[in-house]
């Protein structure tokens, strides 16, 4: 997985750019899912690389790029600048939404399980709550949601008239 970026004015016709975020690394198997939001004046792409521990074992982390044109982003470090949350699964990290709030907070909704048994101990699949106000210290605040059979996927998060909407996959379904 690496990203690349198309865009168009009318979606018929598309310009195609080269890989805008892609693996540099040896330790970078993959750039998996995320996205992008923009403060005003810059872009923030919040991604999760997996990558082969010591161990052998997959672990996701997380990384983000910062552009001022939405085509051309530079990774940030350090990279990873997260590499797991307390009380939460390594292997299962990732698909990071990002939102800025009105104070410049940035929010990540991240994929993940919970090493804590919910009614059912399957059920331990959630969207774990980061906070920053900086870039360089996180905070891991309650999640935002919780119980999920399987592990949430690419979540996306949004207000449309005065609602606010969380979608992600379960399975396949979203």
């Amino acid at each position: 997985h690496q990203w690349t970026l198309s865009t168009t004015k009318d979606l018929k016709n598309w310009t195609h750019y080269p890989v805008v975020i892609g693996i540099d690394e040896d330790w970078e198997k993959s750039i998996c899912t995320g996205s992008v939001a923009n403060d005003g004046k810059k872009f923030y792409a919040f991604y999760a690389t997996r990558l082969i521990n010591n161990e052998g074992k997959v672990n996701e982390q997380l990384s983000y790029a910062i552009s001022n044109d939405a085509i051309h982003f530079e990774k940030q470090k350090p990279n990873p600048f997260y590499t797991s949350a307390p009380g939460y699964n390594k292997r299962n990290f990732r698909d990071p939404k990002v939102v800025i709030d009105n104070s410049d907070t940035f929010h990540l909704f991240v994929s993940s399980s919970s090493e804590k048994g919910y009614s059912i101990d399957s059920n331990r699949g959630c969207l774990v709550h980061l906070t920053s106000e900086d870039l360089n210290t996180w905070k891991v605040d309650e999640p935002i949601l919780t119980g999920q059979r399987n592990v949430p996927e690419c979540p996306d998060y949004f207000k449309w008239k005065d609602w606010y909407y969380l979608l992600y996959s379960q399975g396949g379904n979203t």
